[in-house]
């Protein structure tokens, strides 16, 4: 495949949601793990539709917001990577096709130009694919990846399927969980193999002639992450309709059905012991709660002499931002703010969120028991409390 370049189909920039869509629809970069068995988010029937240009009618809000973010980063990714690496970075726009295979979609997210020099010692600019990415400090694949200097296995077969469809021998992919760039920054590089790229394109082409062009569904999977397919199923289903006629099904589902049924047994008698002891647990507190009003801890002298518990009953009160006030005083925030978490609003504007918050409902208590050795100073408080109760009660 060497040597053959992509063919351009068109350019995203100035394109509507719609025409992108139309112009994506093929089988992409992101779609490579599912074909792997290593997809976290999609299934197999889920990329058969996409490839079908099946509606889908639920969206996952979470995603939508993970890659808003990211799109909105990217630019700080990309200027970092540049900065990182003195390679020249291109913002390429178009969205390409295999040279044989026109259903081997593409559209980067950056290229980059970096210089070298050949074994005469001539000047030569290589270029690559630049793959940004963006994700949370606490993600498992920053300390199992990021941080070791490698990328999740789906994210290096997205970069060799753009290495075969663009016809390029490198790429990197810059990621990104902060803003510390010394400390929140990883890049990898990936190389094309051919012998990978080979099995890649023969599964691309494979799926595509058995399951799309004859639109046939594929066998779903129901071993690798079943809440992927169910997802996808959801998804692509339409809404409920309670309107349409009761489903009959063969009796061969009553096998399934009968197991089904055993699990859900079993899922919910855990939940049943849990409520049970939950309910205890609120009865024993009753007492406590009496005794102490409006007090946040007490204590209690265990059996050994050297131990005593400590009961804490403290009040968990949330404030949240009046929409209202918010909409009354300070209007030019509601559009910045209305689909962001109410804690950058906080990071902000602190002050302004001090003065319109307003306490939630009734303050939450919850009570903790631990079991904790006497000091010197917890033994003093202990005895000084008891005589002032000592003192109390013999009306002294």
């Amino acid at each position: 495949m060497i040597g053959k370049k992509p063919v351009k189909v068109g350019d995203s920039a100035g394109m509507t949601q719609e025409e992108f869509a139309k112009s994506r629809i093929g089988i992409g970069g992101s779609d490579q793990a599912v074909l792997y068995g290593y997809s976290p988010w999609n299934s197999m029937y889920g990329l058969w539709a996409k490839c079908c240009g099946m509606k889908k009618y639920v969206f996952k809000e979470e995603d939508d917001y993970a890659k808003e973010k990211g799109h909105i980063l990217e630019p700080l990714v990309a200027e970092v990577f540049q900065r990182k690496t003195g390679f020249k970075v291109i913002n390429d726009t178009g969205i390409y096709h295999h040279a044989d295979y026109s259903f081997m979609r593409v559209n980067l997210d950056r290229m980059y130009e970096r210089e070298t020099q050949d074994k005469y010692g001539n000047k030569k600019t290589i270029r690559g694919v630049l793959e940004l990415k963006t994700t949370f400090p606490e993600n498992a694949a920053v300390e199992e990846y990021w941080k070791k200097g490698k990328c999740p296995e789906y994210y290096r077969l997205q970069v060799l399927f753009y290495l075969a469809v663009m016809d390029l021998d490198e790429a990197y992919i810059a990621c990104m969980w902060g803003f510390d760039e010394k400390k929140n920054y990883a890049c990898v590089r990936i190389e094309r193999n051919m012998e990978e790229e080979a099995d890649l394109i023969e599964r691309n082409v494979r799926f595509w002639n058995t399951y799309v062009i004859p639109r046939k569904k594929p066998p779903l999977e129901l071993s690798k992450k079943p809440k992927n397919t169910l997802a996808d199923l959801r998804a692509y289903s339409g809404f409920a309709d309670p309107n349409l006629p009761c489903v009959i099904f063969h009796p061969d589902y009553s096998v399934d059905v009968e197991e089904m049924e055993a699990v859900d047994e079993q899922i919910a008698e855990p939940k049943a012991r849990i409520k049970e002891l939950e309910e205890i647990k609120l009865r024993l507190e009753i007492p406590f709660v009496e005794a102490m009003g409006q007090a946040t801890v007490g204590m209690i002298p265990a059996r050994e002499n050297d131990s005593y518990y400590e009961v804490a009953y403290k009040a968990r009160k949330q404030t949240v931002i009046s929409a209202k006030n918010l909409m009354e005083k300070h209007p030019e925030l509601m559009s910045e703010y209305t689909k962001v978490k109410i804690g950058e609003l906080r990071a902000d504007y602190p002050q302004i969120c001090e003065e319109l918050s307003e306490q939630a409902g009734d303050e939450n208590r919850s009570m903790k028991i631990r079991k904790k050795k006497f000091t010197a100073k917890t033994r003093a408080i202990y005895r000084q409390r008891m005589a002032q109760l000592q003192k109390g009660a013999c009306g002294t």
